[in-house]
């Protein structure tokens, strides 16, 4: 489909530089970028009437002793 679209030229040059380094069209890229965007995110975990953060992929568990070692600091 083509359709005009008027982008900032900061986020069209995001696009252009992510379509040079993956060579691809800035078309596809945009798209891509759109589509993701706009995925509803699937609603958080409540736990004890608390929402849970997501997983992320290359995340260290947080511990209790990383919690204390972290509140015990000088601010």
């Amino acid at each position: 489909m083509r359709n005009t679209v008027a982008i900032e030229k900061d986020v069209f040059v995001a696009a252009e530089e992510i379509a040079r380094k993956q060579n691809r069209s800035i078309d596809d890229v945009v798209s891509e970028l759109a589509r993701r965007s706009l995925k509803i995110s699937a609603p958080w975990e409540i736990r004890n009437g608390i929402p849970v953060l997501p997983k992320r992929a290359n995340g260290v568990p947080v511990t209790p002793e990383i919690v204390n070692a972290l509140r015990d600091e000088e601010p």
